[in-house]
């Protein structure tokens, strides 16, 4: 990732001959070439960033999608069953004239099943909001690392430019504007190449900075990502399991109570329809 910011940086062997070769001037042209290539850097951080906060509200979104496809999907096989369960109950007590109490059970069939529907809903909610938070967490983790990297370049191009700019003040007061034919054994020049000697080494130095900033800020944003993507997906599964359980549950004592109330009929009823796997096999429940 990061030799593609820095592949257009020019050898610094190269650099240090230019800057040699006319001290002054091309202090100045090396120091725009560093900031240039510091602002490519930090671009690409920037665009790191953006794609890293992209994946993880990607992936929050998918996880919330299927969690709130699974929990409309528990609501709505709770209610077929209870709501068959409550019907059919009111028709075999029709035969025996048992309309009262038959019509107490189915009530207390579908108030049971619209309690489970009020906790699966609650269970949903709170485990979206909780995949919300975790996804605007790791944004937030995302976008401070990618500011303080921005940060650290933006500072290290100030550096630069300081020292560059200082250099070039030092070195122009000894030299005409094109430095190219002064005796390479004047002791004002070599104290001049010795300037840029160590001119060069820190930038050397600024170089191998930027590029490790780029190269553990990626690396840190990768893992945040992961590290979130994770997190989300776990959070929806574990809810989306939590909301199965209350549906078996709901089921069982739905198909339990109408199973009870048959059973109470006259003749007993017709408690063979009311076996719970039979019935949650004919509504798309697990057997």
């Amino acid at each position: 990732m990061t030799s593609e910011y820095l592949k257009h940086v020019r050898s610094l062997e190269r650099l240090h001959r230019v800057v040699e070769h006319d001290i002054a001037s091309n202090a100045r042209k090396a120091t725009a070439k560093f900031v240039k290539d510091i602002g490519a850097i930090a671009e690409e951080i920037a665009k790191d960033g953006e794609e890293m906060i992209a994946r993880v509200e990607a992936e929050a979104k998918s996880a919330s999608k299927k969690l709130a496809a699974e929990s409309a999907a528990a609501v709505s096989r709770i209610n077929k069953v209870s709501t068959k369960a409550a019907a059919k109950l009111l028709r075999e007590a029709a035969k025996h004239e048992e309309g009262k109490s038959a019509a107490l059970a189915a009530k207390k069939i579908i108030e049971e099943a619209e309690q489970t529907f009020a906790e699966i809903n609650q269970q949903a909610e709170d485990a979206l909001a909780k995949i919300t938070e975790q996804a605007e967490s790791a944004v937030a983790k995302g976008r401070k690392i990618a500011e303080n990297a921005a940060r650290a370049l933006a500072q290290a191009a100030k550096d630069a430019t300081r020292s560059f700019a200082f250099f070039a003040k030092k070195t122009a007061a000894k030299f005409p504007a094109n430095g190219g034919g002064e005796d390479g054994d004047n002791a004002a020049f070599q104290e001049a190449q010795a300037a840029a000697a160590e001119v060069i080494r820190k930038l050397t130095k600024d170089v191998q900075a930027a590029h490790k900033v780029a190269e553990e800020t990626a690396e840190r944003l990768r893992k945040i990502a992961e590290e979130a993507v994770a997190l989300v997906h776990r959070t929806a599964d574990e809810a989306g399991a939590m909301i199965e359980k209350a549906l078996e549950e709901a089921e069982d004592k739905v198909l339990a109570a109408a199973e009870q109330a048959a059973s109470a009929l006259p003749g007993g009823g017709d408690v063979e329809f009311f076996d719970p796997k039979s019935l949650k096999g004919k509504l798309g429940g697990k057997p």
